[in-house]
């Protein structure tokens, strides 16, 4: 999805605007009541509630349609799309997208148009039409650069790039993800360079170039931090975790999954505390670390305990079964029920 916030050509809203009651009126002419109508859609939008902002859009469009004002068609039509792509009513976004292309290119807004051909690329890409969406991001890429927009420009060959690693052409991608990367850091963009990084990285996962792959990890790592960006460095340490451990780096992906695990425990999120604890019981079984394995496995089944997760319970209380079994301890073993390894 787009977010408002790397989305040119939109108002600003004023987010005292959106208590005004424009949306109840039975139709809206003035061209102020359509502004605000618009920036409302926009509010909307940005707030994630994307039916109310389709509504509001729709109603804007009827009315600069029946005052013949084309221009502010074209924006109501591109925040349109954008709503019904968030949606996943993709097919309603290629007719709108379609029309938003064509009133832009009759007033000359260029950066409007610019925005209905992502839109459209991103969905020809969701609806797994890859050369359709290439075609129009590549059509988005032109104007980008036509408008020397940099940011744009970063963000459509992101886009590319998306398009040619679902084609299966990860190198096409990489070469589109680091011309990317190199424009969002030259205009020091940290959210696309975050999200250039988190494609790279996973498209170099998909070839298996563990090493490329982590590097891309540590330096979004280092981006989530500096947001502090909790949520975020979390999944990354998980990733990183999960990078290091193919790799046999046992050692680091116990350090990332231990803090994984800290930062789980701080903002008190039980549920990324358990699968960090899960990470590590795994790590300490495969490296004949029993007593951490099953210190971690304990944790585990508490934190599920606690919320009742039977099934949860369940692989848990089989693991450490299992454990206890390999180690030796039959009686404590026995408390969790019989071994896979007795039962063979």
């Amino acid at each position: 999805m787009h977010t408002p916030e790397h989305t040119k050509g939109t108002f600003i809203p004023l987010l005292e605007r959106v208590s005004m009651d424009v949306s109840t009126k039975s139709g809206i002419s003035h061209p102020s009541d359509i502004a605000i109508q618009l920036e409302q859609g926009i509010e909307y939008y940005q707030l994630q509630e994307f039916k109310p902002a389709v509504s509001c859009f729709q109603q804007v469009i009827t009315a600069y349609r029946q005052s013949g004002d084309r221009t502010g068609e074209t924006k109501a039509l591109i925040g349109l799309s954008s709503a019904l792509y968030a949606l996943g009513e993709y097919r309603s976004v290629i007719e709108t997208c379609r029309a938003g292309i064509a009133a832009a290119r009759e007033v000359g807004d260029r950066v409007s148009e610019k925005q209905a051909l992502d839109n459209l690329g991103n969905t020809y890409r969701h609806l797994r039409d890859y050369q359709q969406a290439i075609h129009y991001q590549t059509q988005s890429l032109h104007i980008a650069r036509e408008l020397q927009d940099a940011k744009g420009e970063a963000i459509t060959l992101s886009n590319l790039g998306l398009g040619y690693k679902a084609m299966g052409d990860c190198e096409a991608a990489i070469a589109h993800y680091e011309r990317g990367l190199a424009l969002a850091n030259t205009i020091e963009d940290y959210y696309i360079k975050g999200q250039i990084l988190r494609n790279l990285g996973n498209t170099y996962h998909a070839l298996g170039h563990y090493t490329k792959t982590v590097e891309c990890y540590e330096c979004l790592l280092e981006i989530a931090r500096y947001r502090e960006d909790h949520r975020s460095e979390i999944h990354i340490l998980k990733n990183l975790g999960s990078a290091y451990y193919t790799m046999e780096d046992y050692a680091r992906a116990i350090e990332r999954h231990q803090q994984r695990l800290a930062i789980a425990q701080r903002i008190q999120d039980h549920r990324h505390e358990a699968q960090a604890l899960e990470s590590l019981g795994i790590i300490y079984d495969a490296t004949g670390r029993y007593s951490h394995a099953l210190t971690c496995h304990e944790h585990q089944l508490k934190l599920a305990q606690r919320v009742n997760d039977i099934r949860a319970i369940k692989k848990i209380q089989a693991n450490l079964r299992n454990l206890y079994y390999s180690v030796g301890d039959y009686a404590k073993a026995s408390e969790y029920g019989v071994s896979e390894t007795q039962a063979s």
